[in-house]
């Protein structure tokens, strides 16, 4: 069965956006399909945006390629996504309501839920899964003014996600809720509980396979049949037997694969002969590396309160509360997001100490970036003295990620060769600093057996920007 990804933001390559069984999109095929797209648009007096054009690229990569199934990734809200023309999905899947995109979604969770609402069609044929920590009232209410017969699964729906196949605790599933003092923003500050929110995006995941290879392929709970079309039917069918015939380890393997930067984990050293990076994958689920001659980072791309509370969660459940371990906080912005009530969020969990652990304040080079004299001056107005720096001067602002980077890395390093504790260095925030730190790292590099470290020109190529 070939399976289309369409997913935002690229972190290093526009190809990224659009997969097909893994793979991405070929520069020659975005050349040959995209002059199409903007004759097409031109003529019919379409002012489409970016987004647009993409969205209008992947649909019509997935076309040619036959692809038998699609994932959609909604690029904002729901309601008004160029991903929300899909008029019939098998399923729609809401994992999370959280502060964001505020100026286009609204400014309460009610509204924002609405807007991803948008993408409940009346016609779905499995319905809408909804994951914890969301407006049910306002999500179920929605579902049943498009159709009142439409299937809508909760993931603490035992029946759907037997305990016994659950990552995430039951006990923690109804605590996901807004239970905080008022931020400065003058809103309710949302805090996850301390368990792993990987293990609950992974049961969500599970769901929706439970969902697509029931025995009810298409036969809703409270549905009549879906569609008499022979096709469209045995479509559903073949998706529904090859989920039904994967065995549990081929599925957890599956369901453990990340996009970059999604709590992504490298062991990083520097190569004998001239000194550059050298970053490979972490091999261990958990744990630390003992080893005193690298240094870990983890590339998160963590940016409103809601995803940086469960990143800080996630390190606890990882490295534990860090009596073994000094975290280096790595953080840049888009100026379009509530800094100050993510920064809010940071300083409550007591992650950042001027004893230890600091954050260190970057500016990506992009026209949204927020810059890092406005960062810092909003993190050491909440926070006071605990956030750091390591730049000699204004000029080397352009290079700031790189240069910030690579130097605590050193820093790191000389420390731990020193006898001091674990190294963990978090870059999190704005996706447009990690394309810097993916290159910084020296993602495409390999040690020759010399001990020199050379480009991987198959792996460089992944990481041009197109």
């Amino acid at each position: 069965m070939k399976t289309g990804l369409y997913t935002s933001p690229h972190i290093a390559t526009f190809r990224e956006r659009i997969q097909i069984d893994g793979k991405y999109i070929s520069a020659e095929d975005v050349e040959d399909i995209l002059p199409d797209v903007f004759e097409k648009c031109e003529a019919n007096n379409i002012p489409a945006t970016f987004f647009e054009y993409t969205t209008a690229l992947a649909f019509r990569k997935f076309v040619e390629s036959n692809c038998d199934v699609v994932v959609l990734e909604v690029g904002l809200g729901g309601r008004l996504d160029a991903t929300n023309v899909i008029g019939r999905p098998a399923l729609s899947v809401i994992t999370a309501i959280q502060y964001d995109h505020m100026a286009t979604l609204g400014d309460n969770l009610n509204d924002i839920a609405l807007e991803k609402g948008g993408i409940i069609k009346p016609d779905a044929v499995y319905g809408v899964l909804v994951g914890p920590g969301c407006p049910h009232d306002v999500l179920q209410q929605t579902t049943f003014e498009v159709n009142k017969s439409l299937n809508y699964y909760q993931i603490d729906d035992a029946d759907l996600l037997p305990p016994a196949d659950r990552l995430y605790p039951q006990s923690q599933l109804k605590d996901v809720d807004v239970k905080a003092d008022l931020s400065r923003a003058g809103r309710p500050l949302e805090v996850l509980p301390k368990v792993d929110i990987d293990w609950l995006n992974t049961d969500i995941a599970r769901a929706a396979v439970n969902i697509l290879s029931g025995d009810n392929y298409f036969y809703g709970r409270n549905n009549d049949v879906v569609d008499d079309s022979y096709i469209l039917i045995r479509r559903y069918q073949m998706l529904n037997d090859c989920l039904a015939a994967l065995k549990p380890e081929q599925l957890t393997r599956a369901l453990s694969v990340r996009p970059p930067c999604r709590f992504e984990r490298l062991c990083v050293s520097t190569s004998s002969v001239g000194g550059a990076l050298h970053a490979t994958p972490h091999n261990s689920n958990g744990g630390v590396t003992t080893q005193t001659d690298i240094v870990e980072v983890v590339l998160d791309l963590a940016h409103n309160e809601g995803a940086i509370a469960s990143l800080i969660e996630k390190l606890r459940c990882v490295y534990g509360d860090g009596d073994n371990v000094r975290f280096r906080f790595v953080v840049g912005m888009a100026s379009d997001k509530d800094v100050r009530a993510c920064v809010e969020v940071i300083h409550a969990s007591g992650v950042i100490n001027s004893d230890s652990s600091q954050l260190y304040c970057v500016e990506a080079q992009h026209p949204r970036a927020l810059s890092r004299a406005e960062l810092k001056d909003i993190v050491c107005d909440i926070m006071g003295d605990g956030c750091g720096t390591i730049l000699s001067s204004p000029e080397q602002r352009v290079e700031n990620v790189a240069i910030t980077l690579r130097g605590l890395i050193e820093e790191g390093l000389q420390s731990q060769a020193d006898g001091g504790p674990k190294e963990v260095v978090v870059v999190f925030g704005t996706a447009f600093i990690m394309a810097d730190c993916k290159k910084t790292l020296g993602c495409y590099n390999i040690t020759s057996s010399s001990g020199e470290v050379v480009v991987d020109q198959e792996l460089a190529d992944d990481f041009e920007m197109f």
